[in-house]
């Protein structure tokens, strides 16, 4: 009964957030100790589930909810009360880390990475990542902010805390970009290798630098395999 009542709040809390049901089904092939504590997976019964890894400081995750329609070898570690992450259809996320501590991750369709992605949002924020964006090897998307950098006289917090980041459409992230809480990427814009985003950039930009700054504007790329 108690799993039953799970998952009738699950489907209702998915349809309010505007998650299309269609397909979805209330998983049972989940840890224990995630549905213990009224977590819930909806996702297509043919899809492989990611692992799904406690948190190493026992915090542990509380009335979350995980919609995906793409499957594959990435792991979800999950903490905190009411983290959100929804993964759309035709996803590639090979050997990508997730992780969420209460707040909201919203992966777009198509969306494709390389391996060693990793998102961490253990100090809880927003990331919305539109579709078919690219994220090339070692790309780190993070809000994390565990240790904060004071100036000593004053004690004055020097670190920008914003746990907000905004990913257009067909956004191609190169190798070893790094996106920081406060960022906003427009779509169909390009940020090169090693690049540090921390502020807006515009769409149809060719982007770098630390931090990244627009170069070109009114570009456009496409994707193509290039044997």
């Amino acid at each position: 009964m108690v799993a039953e009542t799970l998952q009738d709040i699950s489907f209702a809390r998915a349809q309010v957030k505007g998650v299309d049901l269609a397909g979805l089904v209330y998983r049972r092939d989940v840890p224990d100790w995630w549905t213990e504590h009224q977590n819930a997976v909806l996702a297509p019964e043919w899809q492989p589930m990611p692992a799904i890894i406690p948190p190493s400081n026992k915090n542990m995750p509380t009335n979350s909810l995980v919609v995906f329609r793409s499957g594959g070898t990435y792991a979800l570690t999950i903490s905190g009360e009411g983290s959100e992450i929804l993964i759309g259809p035709d996803c590639v996320l090979e050997y990508a880390q997730i992780r969420c501590g209460g707040g909201k991750i919203t992966i777009g369709r198509g969306f494709k990475c390389d391996a060693d992605l990793q998102i961490d949002l253990r100090n809880g924020g927003s990331l919305h990542i539109g579709e078919s964006c690219i994220a090339e090897l070692r790309v780190e998307i993070s809000t994390l902010d565990i240790n904060p950098i004071f100036e000593i006289e004053s004690r004055t917090r020097i670190t920008k805390i914003n746990k907000e980041i905004h990913i257009g459409s067909r956004v191609w992230l190169g190798t070893e970009s790094v996106i920081n809480g406060g960022a906003t990427i427009g779509s169909d814009s390009v940020i090169r290798a090693r690049s540090v985003v921390v502020d807006p950039l515009p769409s149809n930009a060719l982007c770098e630098g630390n931090p990244a700054e627009a170069i070109q504007l009114g570009i456009v790329w496409q994707q193509e395999n290039i044997e």
